[in-house]
Order: structure tokens, then C-alpha cells, then sequence
């Protein structure tokens, strides 16, 4: 730690504050995240988080180089990817994202999904604000504080984590989950690059006001969308879980 400068904060993560740090030897530039360990400890999913980028071996998911720890706060040391989020992105421009564009977004995406999914990694809150732009363009998944590793494939769990308005109505539901809540999300970022805004509770603040309208189902989709679109777009965001496009048998071959 004696060796890493701080540049400035960047961000707070799910569990804790993320900050540019310079090495001032090599004059390297990481993302430094600091977390606050309680009673002594390393919180359970600051280990799991660190377990799962430490295995991450993919240029679009975020790299650790090293975790360290002092008596009161655990660090992780991550690659710096300085491009800005997605969601920045999407946000700067006057309209939505061209045919084009959101192919390599969504491409890059299932790209993700694949390297994770074929290690039983459920990512859990794919979203715009955890995907950041590197300095020539490509998309890195950044993170991983809500991720979990499944016992199989077909694993499940229980826990309700995520951004309400890119959770899947099976999550809501509380009956049980497993990777085909990836897919859901990556059917509502899809949507939101195609149409500029959410497909379920755009304006509303409060997260039951979301998931009642998840739950209710039936988004609308745009007349300029194109058939394949609109298609693709339902099947990624069909309620049923085993239904869902990418969740059968060839998994996410199926959306390529």
C-alpha cells in the first residue's frame, strides 16, 4: 500500500469505495477498492467477490492483480479501466443506439456471460452503471460484489440481489433462481440501447412500484424496431425461466 498514490475517488462499489491509485515507482495506474472489515473480519462477500475476480481470466471482466488487508480494511488492487460507464454513454448521445451499436454491446455482453456462466458464476446485477468503456472502446464487466459461484450449472439460490429494474420477476418472486436471471438483464440493457428508457417502471422511484410492473409483464416495444428486434427483445424477456431465449439446452449459444 506504501507504494500506491491516490489519484482520487471514482466510485463506491457494492461494498465499498473505489479509488485511482498511481504506483509511484512504475507509474502504473489501478483501481484501488477499500472495504471496512466488521468485527475483525473480512465480510463473507468481500471473500467471495475476491475468489471470483482472482479466477476471472477474460479481457472483457475486470482483472485483480492483488488483495491486501490491514487490521481494519481489506484492498483490492484491479486494473483502472478510465472510458466511463456505459450508462454515460448512453446518456450522451441524442438518441438511441443504432442497429450496430448495440450488436458489439450486446455481443460483448454474452461474451461476459459465457466466460462466468461456464464456471457456474451468476453475475446477478448486469446493468449500464457496471459496465465501463476501455480507451479504445471495449466493454469490461466491473464489480462483482453481488456475484455468486452455484454448486452446478442448474444450481440455485434464494437471496434477492440486484437493481429492481433489471431483476427478473423470478427474483421477485422469491421461489428460487439461477443463471437465467443474467439473460433476463441482458434482454432489459438491450432494450434500453434500442429504445432509450426502461421497459418496466421508467419513472417510478420506489422498487415495489419496479417490480410490480416486472411482475405485471407486457413491455411495450416501439414500432421503429425492426422485427428481429422485437423478437429477440421478447425472448430475452420471456417471464418463464425455461422459456427464456439462451436458457435451453445450447444456453447462450441460442441468442448468438
Amino acid at each position: 500500500l506504501g507504494d500506491l498514490k491516490r489519484l482520487g475517488q471514482v466510485g463506491t462499489g457494492t461494498s465499498g469505495t473505489v479509488w485511482l491509485v498511481k504506483h509511484v515507482k512504475t507509474d502504473s495506474r489501478y483501481a484501488l477498492k477499500r472495504v471496512e472489515k466488521k468485527d475483525g473480519k473480512v465480510p463473507q462477500e468481500v471473500q467471495r467477490e475476491i475468489q471470483i475476480l482472482s479466477e476471472n481470466d477474460h479481457p472483457f471482466l475486470m482483472q485483480m492483480v492483488k488483495s491486501m488487508q490491514t487490521h481494519s480494511h481489506m484492498y483490492v488492487l484491479a486494473e483502472y479501466v478510465g472510458g466511463g460507464e456505459l450508462y454515460a454513454a448512453m446518456r450522451a448521445i441524442s438518441t438511441v443506439f443504432s442497429r450496430q451499436q448495440a450488436m458489439f454491446c450486446v455481443g460483448s455482453l454474452l461474451l461476459m456471460l459465457e466466460a462466468l456462466h461456464e464456471r457456474n458464476v451468476l453475475y446477478r446485477d448486469l446493468k449500464p452503471e457496471n459496465i465501463l468503456l476501455d480507451a479504445e472502446g471495449y466493454l469490461k464487466l466491473v464489480d462483482f460484489g453481488t456475484a455468486k459461484k452455484l454448486e452446478a450449472k442448474c444450481g440455485r439460490t434464494f437471496t434477492p440481489v440486484g437493481t429492481a429494474h433489471y431483476m427478473a420477476p423470478e427474483v421477485m418472486r422469491g421461489k428460487g433462481y439461477g443463471l437465467e436471471v443474467d439473460v433476463w438483464a441482458l434482454g432489459i440493457v438491450l432494450y434500453e440501447l434500442l429504445c432509450g428508457h426502461l421497459p418496466f417502471g421508467e419513472n417510478a422511484d420506489n422498487p415495489r412500484e419496479v417490480c410490480r410492473a416486472v411482475l405485471a409483464g407486457n413491455p411495450v416495444l416501439p414500432q421503429h424496431l425492426e422485427p428481429c428486434a422485437r423478437t429477440l427483445i421478447g425472448s430475452l424477456l420471456e417471464p418463464r425461466p425455461r422459456r427464456r431465449l439462451g436458457c435451453g439446452a445450447n444456453g447462450l449459444q441460442e441468442i448468438k
